[in-house]
């Protein structure tokens, strides 16, 4: 196994929020103009407004943590309410404190892949069938994807 590699996946998750990312620009500079109002838009053909998707990444964000803290009872509904919040309007303070969480969850996540053990990365997510390394990976996945989405969604907004 490479020597810490806890490290460098709490360094590439960190990359998501505001580092060097080699698929695109990462989140901050993704959503850096984007209003309340352009969040919580629902363009035809997609389902989810932006908002919605930063919710989402925050929540999963919030799962990868606690299962990285060992809670096997912690579960999230694929989606349930918990998984996709829907929002309908939205303030400009909403809008911030969406973004805010996402950020603080992107750091909690951070700390808390580097607190977790390299031998550990192979060892069973509790409650789940898979690696720890294996989640790490997908989230990391997860939040290309979906700030890709959010990238494009805004072009379409803009030529709308």
């Amino acid at each position: 196994m490479i020597k810490d590699i806890n490290k460098k996946l709490a360094q590439e998750v960190r990359n998501t929020l505001d580092g060097d990312t080699w698929y695109a620009s990462n989140f901050l500079a993704v959503i850096r103009d984007v209003t309340a109002r352009t969040a919580v838009q629902k363009l035809i053909g997609f389902p989810n407004s932006i908002a919605e998707i930063v919710y989402h990444m925050t929540q999963w964000k919030k799962f990868c943590i606690k299962k990285t803290e060992g809670d096997a009872s912690f579960d999230i509904v694929l989606h349930s309410e918990e998984d996709w919040k829907r929002f309908d309007s939205l303030e400009d303070k909403e809008w911030e404190k969406i973004k805010s969480d996402y950020a603080k969850a992107t750091i909690d996540l951070s700390h808390s892949i580097r607190l977790l053990p390299d031998e550990r990365l192979e060892d069973k997510v509790p409650g789940r069938g898979y690696s720890y390394f294996h989640l790490l990976i997908g989230v990391i996945e997860h939040e290309t994807a979906h700030t890709t989405q959010i990238s494009y969604l805004k072009k379409l907004q803009n030529n709308s």
